[in-house]
């Protein structure tokens, strides 16, 4: 894990830099046409928002549409709608062609419209896109406003126009036109250096209709620059009174568009369903942590040595096999014997050297030593003989007993450890050896 730490460094680094680095660069501009009231993109209506109220009296812009306002609607409110596509059902036709008769001022400004609209008001639209200004994008065309009479104002309705300006635009966003219109009941109301005709302006009822295929005129970028006065003298063919601004039509009901629609919008059961999310998200965050499994208690094994040598033991008395008992009571004495006091027990004066080194009288060594070797020498033995030998064997393991009897008593509070059993021993030996060079001495 220390090693790969280094790792995880260098990767948070890079991850931190890549995030520093996004939120620092400028975000790219979505040149897409969304024509949204809120947005301040070059396509959105942000601006345009903004400017609506010093044209109009008031403004307002709903979600819902022509069918569902139909009997909402104030006598002198004028009606607005910018698409990208304008495509409404029989239901919102019938609303609206309503409204306009009833003295309502209609605008409808889109690139493409519904062919049941089409067919409605009898109109026809163009693509220009095998056109020049199909191609060359940095290019723009003026449009202006049909002046006929050659007049630097027309008046429409009660409202003076300004007519004489031209106002430039780009090219790719005035390449639809009408192709076909009914003359006698509608008339030219903008049209562009090519003469391609971009507005129509149709009296109907105790109304009008409005109808634009350059809603693109209404956004951010053309709002902002030289061109800014043509969306309003273009709205200014409207009375001064309320418009309401029907966004429906371009980016749909603002409302939720989820399956979970009901419980959201229900307080209670939205209440439950986020406590339901919260609840598992933290199970997750608590659950996901890594799991080590109960390490089981293992118990160390017992020392059962002695409880086994006293189980072999009863079981070679049971079975009477008394001198293979002593056989092996014997191999571990001289076992013994040889790693204490270094003696193999094939010296020639192997009992007083051992009763030398042991400490122990020359008496008690001489008669285990004979005990010894009457169990190797005799067939079988008695429980007598193995009880004589085991009480010889087990007091010869007393050093207490040779300090004892020679009389002291500080080293036999010193004494009852193997250690000590065998220094003494070591001691022993070397004094004894002393004696032994000693006594040849004094005989030569």
């Amino acid at each position: 894990m220390k090693k790969d730490r280094k790792y995880i460094f260098f990767l948070v680094l890079l991850f931190g830099g890549y995030l520093a680095v996004q939120l620092t660069a400028k975000k790219p501009h979505n040149w897409y046409l969304s024509l949204d009231y809120t947005s301040k993109e070059p396509y959105g209506t942000a601006v345009l928002n903004e400017l609506l109220p010093s044209v109009f009296s008031s403004v307002r812009i709903t979600g819902k549409t022509f069918y569902e306002l139909r009997d909402s609607l104030k006598p002198t409110d004028n009606v607005f709608v910018l698409a990208k596509e304008f495509n409404p059902g029989k239901e919102d036709i019938s609303a609206v062609l309503s409204l306009a008769e009833k003295g309502h001022n209609v605008f409808l400004s889109a690139e493409s419209f519904g062919q049941k609209l089409k067919d409605t008001l009898h109109f026809d639209i163009n693509y220009n896109f095998f056109g020049l200004a199909s191609f060359r994008e940095s290019d723009s065309l003026y449009i202006t406003f049909n002046n006929k009479l050659k007049a630097n104002t027309v008046t429409i309705g009660d409202t003076s126009v300004e007519i004489s300006n031209k106002y430039y635009f780009r090219t790719v966003n005035q390449q639809n036109y009408f192709s076909e219109f009914a003359t006698d009941s509608a008339s030219v109301f903008t049209i562009n250096a090519n003469e391609e005709v971009n507005t129509l302006r149709m009296p109907y009822g105790k109304g009008q209709i409005f109808i634009s295929t350059i809603p693109a005129v209404f956004t951010n970028i053309y709002a902002l620059g030289p061109s800014q006065k043509f969306a309003s003298t273009l709205l200014s063919a409207m009375p001064n009174s309320r418009l309401v601004w029907f966004e429906s039509y371009q980016v749909g009901h603002r409302e939720l568009a989820t399956p979970l629609r009901y419980i959201l919008t229900t307080e209670p059961l939205a209440w439950a369903y986020y406590l339901c999310l919260f609840s598992s998200l933290v199970f997750i965050v608590f659950e996901a942590r890594r799991k080590q499994r109960a390490i089981p208690i293992i118990k160390p094994l017992t020392n059962a040595s002695l409880e086994f040598a006293g189980t072999i033991g009863t079981l070679y008395y049971q079975r009477g096999d008394h001198k293979n008992i002593a056989e092996k009571r014997i191999h571990f004495f001289y076992d013994y014997v040889r790693t204490h006091f270094f003696l193999s027990g094939r010296e020639i004066d192997f009992v007083e050297k051992l009763s030398l080194k042991a400490l122990k009288p020359l008496v008690q060594v001489e008669a285990l030593v004979n005990s010894i070797m009457a169990c190797q020498q005799a067939n079988s033995i008695s429980v007598t003989q193995l009880t004589d030998l085991n009480k010889k064997i087990e007091s010869f393991y007393l050093p207490a007993e040779a300090l004892a009897k020679a009389g002291n008593p500080e080293a036999l509070a010193k004494a009852g450890s193997p250690k000590n059993s065998e220094k003494t021993s070591h001691r022993s030996e070397g004094s004894s050896n002393n004696k032994t060079q000693n006594v040849s001495t004094s005989k030569s």
